[in-house]
């Protein structure tokens, strides 16, 4: 456990770093967020990461689709479907940020009937 909280600070300022001298390089910025998300704790702030990165860099899939997960992970659906919709306006024939839209409307359906 304390080599994997070393391992965590260290990526972590790695990451943060490399943003910090870099800080129109949407890579690092993501690759803070998803070092970010290992923590349950940084949960807001790697959104607000990933809300920024998808700012520098609004053609790239990944980021949308890791930060709708984590939304849906963190129980927000509704902000997780408009992210994938977002991601759908900037690449609209996306087959994975369309299959994730889809999921969660019907997971939203679902919950509504019961």
């Amino acid at each position: 456990m304390r080599d994997e909280l070393k391992d965590y600070n260290e990526a972590m300022r790695f990451f943060f770093e490399a943003s910090r001298l870099e800080t129109e390089n949407a890579l690092y910025t993501g690759s803070a967020a998803r070092v970010m998300v290992t923590d349950r704790s940084k949960v807001r702030p790697a959104a607000e990461l990933y809300n920024k990165v998808i700012q520098q860099d609004p053609k790239r899939r990944e980021f949308y689709l890791e930060l709708g997960e984590l939304l849906q992970r963190s129980g927000l659906p509704t902000r997780a479907r408009r992210i994938y919709e977002s991601g759908l306006q900037r690449l609209p024939n996306d087959p994975e940020l369309k299959q994730h839209v889809s999921q969660v409307t019907a997971a939203a359906d679902k919950a509504r009937r019961n």
